[in-house]
């Protein structure tokens, strides 16, 4: 088998791991936030007769140690309002007990996220996809190497594909081309149909554009909401909703592409293994020429 091909259905294979990885680390993330989101548990709290008591003769002035720990927990979990925008803890002043609104920084609230479960299927996840990413980058390079090695010219060099990934705003068109021309030439389609339309091209690239869209709004909504008098409020459960079917697009995305590596490889290793010798390079265009010719 030719080197090239085997490399290429290596590549394809590590996409797949990945990809596959990646999918069952962000469900999992997105059963675990469903529950708390959907289904919140309001804390079970014991009080003491003596604290009972107190809390009746001084009423809301009145917050047991033990009880606000417990209120801040339940609020983070349940308050869209104020935990999901601003996540807010709960403190009591000195002077009246009444609760105090106190901003976490990023580092807080990292920190915090690191020990749950939610925590660490996000950083599974993330590690997943950043290692998916640079494989498929790989394979990418490889998939036109193997074409270009062969004598089949696409409009895309291996290096310029790979690049096409990185450049902002340009990267929202021109892997989806690339890719279309790599699957219709990889398949053993003429120059003239390099072009033509492949569902399951278009089908991962519907979905990578749509979750990078929704992914936008949010961001720039956050940053409105943080950096700005105006605050954009939506329940929980809604933006539960909206953030987990964006990451079911983006994860779905992978798991798409990760098919048309695998279908991609099986054109090439049938197709190129196919060409005869004479036939492994595409006759070049004639080049023009001018003869000038002088009067006597």
């Amino acid at each position: 088998m030719d080197t090239g091909i085997a490399r290429l259905q290596t590549l394809s294979r590590v996409v797949s791991l990945f990809a596959a990885v990646a999918i069952l680390a962000g469900l999992l993330q997105l059963v675990l936030l469903g529950k708390d989101s959907f289904f919140p548990t309001a804390p079970v709290i014991e009080v003491s007769a003596a604290d009972a008591k107190a809390a009746e003769d001084y009423g809301d002035e009145y917050y047991d140690e033990e009880y606000l720990d417990e209120e801040i927990a339940y609020l983070e979990r349940t308050d869209p309002y104020r935990t999901n925008y601003y996540d807010d803890a709960y403190v009591s002043t000195t002077d009246t007990g009444i609760a105090q609104p106190v901003e976490k920084t990023l580092g807080e609230r990292m920190l915090d996220l690191i020990g749950e479960p939610e925590g660490i299927a996000l950083i599974v996840m993330v590690i997943a996809l950043f290692a998916f990413f640079v494989a498929a980058l790989m394979w990418v390079w490889r998939a036109h190497s193997n074409m270009m090695q062969h004598g089949i010219r696409l409009a895309t060099t291996p290096t310029r594909a790979v690049v096409n990934y990185l450049i902002p705003m340009l990267n929202l068109v021109l892997p989806f081309e690339a890719m279309r021309e790599l699957y219709n030439r990889s398949e053993g389609e003429p120059q003239e149909l390099a072009d033509a339309s492949v569902s399951d091209v278009t089908a991962w690239w519907t979905a990578v554009a749509v979750a990078l869209m929704i992914f936008v709004l949010l961001a720039v909504k956050y940053f409105i909401n943080f950096n700005t008098p105006l605050t954009f409020f939506t329940p929980l459960w809604m933006e539960f909703v909206i953030v987990g079917f964006a990451l079911f697009l983006l994860l779905g995305s992978t798991w798409l592409f990760a098919a048309l590596t695998r279908k991609i490889t099986h054109f090439q290793a049938v197709y190129l293994s196919d060409l005869e010798p004479d036939f492994t390079k595409e006759a070049e265009a004639p080049r023009q020429t001018v003869t000038i010719v002088r009067k006597a």
